[in-house]
């Protein structure tokens, strides 16, 4: 079973990321990406809200302290409404928060004949961003093994015909400071974490999606639904 928002989209080139988010030139490793899956590694900005930085982190958050893999293999997502008070999530909630960069993403409505891929797509911007939150834990030989989830909150009134929830959507710049700034206060980042409330579009897609290992133009290509 796919989780909410299992799949997103990256289709913009390294150097519109680089662009956009002011980074170093030469630091961004990307390619288009059109079915970006758990377990992949998937850019993501980190900073202070005035400076960002670029890295490459696994799409499971694994804590520093944690020694059971297998949970953390499962947890692609965290609730906004509980991820302050869960132990799993809090710390890495409270001082390490991050940005996932995207241009789409995909959700599965269930219809008549089973779940059909939707392309979800903010039609006013080219880049918007995932609120996320990250953590480095151990590796085999000591290395730090960074990871990250993405942000879940309750469904908009557009979302909820698809699904009952959608990603906490960042789309403009001073929100996903805001989310970066390591002094923002509590009630402002849950002020962040609300439903998004700018234009949505969505479409139907092909089912080759469904497979984490097909990743080209045709998983975003516009389909007639069945």
């Amino acid at each position: 079973m796919i989780k909410v928002c299992g799949r997103f989209l990256l289709t913009v080139d390294g150097e519109t990321l680089q662009d956009y988010y002011k980074l170093e030139p030469g630091v961004v490793e990307h390619r288009p990406r059109y079915n970006i899956a758990p377990g992949q590694d998937v850019p993501v900005i980190t900073g202070n809200g005035q400076k960002h930085t670029f890295s490459l982190m696994r799409w499971r958050f694994v804590p520093r302290w944690s020694r059971d893999d297998s949970t953390a293999r499962r947890l692609i997502n965290a609730r906004a409404e509980t991820i302050e008070q869960k132990p799993f999530f809090r710390e890495s909630f409270l001082w390490r928060r991050c940005l996932i960069p995207a241009d789409g993403f995909y959700e599965w409505k269930r219809t008549g004949r089973g779940k059909q891929p939707m392309c979800i797509r903010l039609p006013d911007r080219l880049l918007f961003a995932f609120a996320g939150i990250w953590d480095c834990s151990p590796g085999p030989e000591g290395a730090g093994f960074p990871s990250c989830c993405l942000v879940t909150t309750t469904a908009n009134d557009f979302m909820r015909e698809i699904h009952e929830r959608m990603p906490v959507i960042l789309a403009d710049r001073e929100q996903q400071s805001a989310w970066l700034d390591p002094a923002a206060p509590i009630g402002e980042l849950k002020e962040i974490m609300r439903p998004y409330q700018g234009e949505m579009a969505a479409y139907a897609v092909s089912r080759l999606v469904n497979s984490p290992d097909f990743d080209s133009p045709e998983c975003a290509r516009r389909v007639e639904p069945v």
